[in-house]
């Protein structure tokens, strides 16, 4: 499906190393976090008035703030980083 009226929404996530670093989380840990969040979920296919209608859902994130609440880890207090 084609978008209209533009480019569809992107992000891009820049990190420092030397943050991840001091807080002993690898790279891949928040790539990994960052897709769980914005996974698209499988659907099905409904059928109404002899008329298929395939519904799924796609992706969460939507704003710059739900990127900034993607929980990377947590403390051994249970506290979100």
């Amino acid at each position: 499906m084609a978008s209209v009226g533009g480019f569809v929404k992107q992000y891009q996530v820049v990190v420092d190393p030397n943050t991840l670093a001091s807080y002993g989380i690898p790279l891949s840990k928040v790539k990994n976090a960052i897709m769980r969040s914005n996974n698209d979920v499988g659907g099905r296919v409904i059928e109404h008035a002899e008329t298929e209608y395939m519904v799924r859902g796609l992706g969460y994130i939507k704003s710059i703030e739900d990127v900034q609440n993607i929980v990377v880890g947590a403390d051994p207090q249970g506290t979100p980083s």
